[in-house]
C-alpha cells in the first residue's frame, strides 16, 4: 500500500511537470511550398453500366443469403 501511494505521487509530479508551457521549444515546422495540382479526368457517367453494376451486386447478395439460409437449415 505504501508503494502504491509513492507511485501515484511520483506519477502525479511527472504529470504536473510535463504540463509546464514555459520550457517548450518554438514551433520549427518548415514552411510548405505550393503543390502543383494536376487536373483529374473524370469519365462520363453511363447509366446502363451503373445499373448493371448495381444489379450484379444485388444478385450476389441474394445468392449469399440463399447459401447462408440453406447452410443453416442443413445444420439446424
Amino acid at each position: 500500500m505504501q508503494l502504491l501511494k509513492k507511485s501515484v505521487i511520483v506519477l502525479f509530479v511527472f504529470f504536473v511537470a510535463s504540463c509546464n508551457q514555459e520550457n517548450k521549444k518554438p514551433d520549427t515546422t518548415p514552411t510548405t511550398t505550393e503543390v502543383k495540382k494536376t487536373p483529374v479526368k473524370i469519365p462520363d457517367f453511363n447509366a446502363d453500366t451503373a445499373f448493371a453494376f448495381v444489379k450484379n451486386k444485388l444478385t450476389l447478395v441474394r445468392v449469399c443469403q440463399a447459401l447462408l439460409l440453406t447452410t443453416s437449415a442443413q445444420t439446424g
